[in-house]
């Protein structure tokens, strides 16, 4: 399996710098702008998956929606960004004075909502179901946010939880990894991989 990862355009939370956001947080102009420079790109590589997922968030949909504008998107909840419950409008430096603590472990619960490790673990079911019904030669795309994208290369790379999230990609990205049965534990640790990004 063949697996590419779409990080959303440029959000209007990620502009004012808040913690998550809500679901129907849209896109910013400059983030559809970024969108539609990445869907170029993805033509120029005659990337076609053959299933795709999206979040029920607004602006992974609305980036879905620019790239593949008749697929069938499948709307997956598990790859939903973080419920950051109560403090998910907070500026990160307000949550940061209010909760300093919050950063030191992932099990640490946003109030009333989850934990990295919460997401951590809907996210990789998720994958691991993807991985069990798909064969090889299948290429499936997901439309997705930074902390789902961070848990899925931390666990195709071995990364513990504890050093999330180790990856924080870009805005309007894409990256790519192919998954074999073949592939060792070893292996997985060796990976290397390039992404493309319009941020």
């Amino acid at each position: 399996m063949t697996l590419y990862i779409v990080r959303h355009g440029k959000s209007v939370a990620n502009t004012l710098n808040i913690v998550n956001g809500k679901q129907d947080d849209p896109l910013t102009t400059l983030g559809s702008i970024q969108i539609q420079r990445l869907k170029k790109k993805i033509e120029e590589l005659e990337i076609n998956p053959s299933l795709f997922y999206t979040t029920p968030w607004l602006r992974a949909q609305q980036s879905a929606k620019i790239l593949w504008p008749n697929a069938p998107w499948i709307v997956e909840s598990r790859l939903g960004e973080t419920d950051a419950g109560d403090v998910a409008t907070l500026t990160v430096n307000q949550f940061i004075e209010f909760f300093p603590n919050f950063h030191n472990s992932p099990i640490n619960k946003y109030p009333n909502g989850e934990s990295h490790i919460d997401l951590n673990i809907r996210v990789i079911s998720w994958l691991e179901e993807l991985k069990e019904k798909l064969s090889e030669s299948d290429e499936v795309v997901v439309v997705t946010h930074a902390g789902p994208i961070s848990c899925i290369w931390q666990y195709i790379l071995c990364i513990d939880m504890s050093n999330f999230p180790a990856f924080l990609q870009p805005n309007a990205s894409l990256s790519s990894v192919k998954f074999s049965d073949l592939m060792s534990a070893e292996k997985k640790k060796n990976l290397t991989f390039n992404f493309l990004s319009f941020e």
